[in-house]
């Protein structure tokens, strides 16, 4: 699913295992992207995932030429689908 707005310049990707990628169209170079981890489930002890693992992020810095480039990557958890996606990315939201 992507979803990206024409005169705002930003775009998000989301993917089946719980990851979303947020881009921004500039032409400095990046060299690190936000990684951020959301819980949604909490400390409840009665609840079992038995699905796949989420995604592991690389710790190694990322070299991105001026356009699209990645700016945060999220991974959900536990890592189930995105069935619905809002950007507002005058908001950063």
């Amino acid at each position: 699913m992507i979803a990206g707005l024409k005169e705002l310049t930003s775009a998000v990707d989301a993917r089946d295992v719980g990851s979303l990628a947020v881009a921004d169209f500039l032409l400095d170079i990046l060299s690190h992207a936000q990684v951020v981890q959301v819980n949604f489930v909490g400390d409840r002890d009665s609840f079992v995932w038995k699905g796949h693992d989420p995604l592991q992020v690389k710790g190694t810095p990322i070299r991105c030429e001026g356009g699209f480039r990645p700016d945060m990557v999220v991974q959900l958890s536990p890592p189930a689908g995105v069935t619905a996606l809002a950007l507002q990315s005058k908001w950063g939201l």
